[in-house]
């Protein structure tokens, strides 16, 4: 690579999965982009590190938290994701600022970047985020 040339996003201290250059083994304080991290019940984690926003998107079979599928401002990290452990999360009620709430994750299995969370659709709705190089499917 000559001097020229940048990478889109840091990602030199996030090991990487041999076989996929978008997923990587742990996330960290100097890494950008979004991630798509899946814990072990299917629940998704989005974590947009350039935005500084945590997103819970509960799977099947997981209890439903408050604030899940929405947004929220990341107040502090007390531990960064890793795939084979958890992660701790700390974000402000919106509703009460003086609140804070915190989410642990189940153990993790994989952290893939994503491409940044497309606008609410029409029904106002939040789409979710799609894979780098794939396309959100049309709302029906």
């Amino acid at each position: 690579m000559d001097d020229t040339m940048q990478p889109a996003t840091t990602t030199a201290h996030c090991p990487t999965v041999d076989a996929h250059p978008d997923q990587v083994l742990e996330l960290g304080p100097d890494t950008g982009g979004v991630w798509l991290v899946r814990s072990r019940k299917n629940t998704t984690h989005v974590w947009d590190l350039d935005a500084m926003t945590y997103r819970r998107q509960p799977g099947p079979g997981s209890s439903p938290m408050l604030y899940d599928n929405t947004d929220q401002p990341i107040t502090n990290v007390g531990r960064w994701p890793a795939v084979d452990h958890s992660s701790l999360v700390f974000f402000d009620d919106p509703q009460d600022p003086t609140t804070e709430h915190w989410r642990i994750c189940s153990r993790i299995r994989s952290i893939t970047r994503i491409a940044p969370t497309a606008p609410p659709g029409e029904n106002g709705r939040t789409q979710r985020a799609a894979p780098v190089g794939r396309h959100p499917r049309p709302a029906h």
